[in-house]
């Protein structure tokens, strides 16, 4: 309902897409062609604003697409300042700034790199071994 709201509200503006839900298989396609990558996670939701780790954050950073993302802890944990343009959150006109930034930037300026090399960082093989690690040390205790 909301999705098919949103694209009745943006129908006439040519440069946004709206294509609903799509196959998660899909989702590196439709990153790579998208300008800016937006993560408005809230502030007003303790679980969001400490305790979840948004997996989407780690496909944007794999993406080289640059990210504006809301200035969360939850979020600032993966992405500094270097690697995303991060907003205030719950402010549609720190969020609409923020936008506005990324697509002023020539090729994402450096926080793609620095978000690609660091996104390096948290794959699934890496997790893996930090938790088997975590084990080996703690197996003797």
């Amino acid at each position: 309902e909301y999705v098919e709201r949103f694209k009745e509200m943006t129908k006439d503006i040519s440069n946004i897409h709206v294509v609903g839900h799509r196959p998660h298989k899909e989702m590196p396609v439709w990153q790579k062609a998208a300008d800016v990558l937006v993560l408005p996670n809230t502030a007003k939701d303790p679980l969001s604003k400490y305790d979840t780790s948004p997996m989407k954050l780690y496909e944007y950073m794999a993406s080289k697409r640059i990210i504006v993302a809301s200035n969360i802890p939850s979020v600032t944990e993966v992405v500094d300042t270097s690697s995303a343009i991060l907003v205030e959150p719950d402010s549609e006109e720190s969020l609409a700034e923020g936008i506005k930034h990324a697509l002023e930037l020539e090729n994402g300026g450096m926080y793609t790199g620095n978000a690609y090399v660091k996104v390096q960082e948290f794959t699934w093989q890496k997790r893996a071994q930090r938790i088997l690690s975590f084990m080996e040390k703690n197996e003797n205790r």
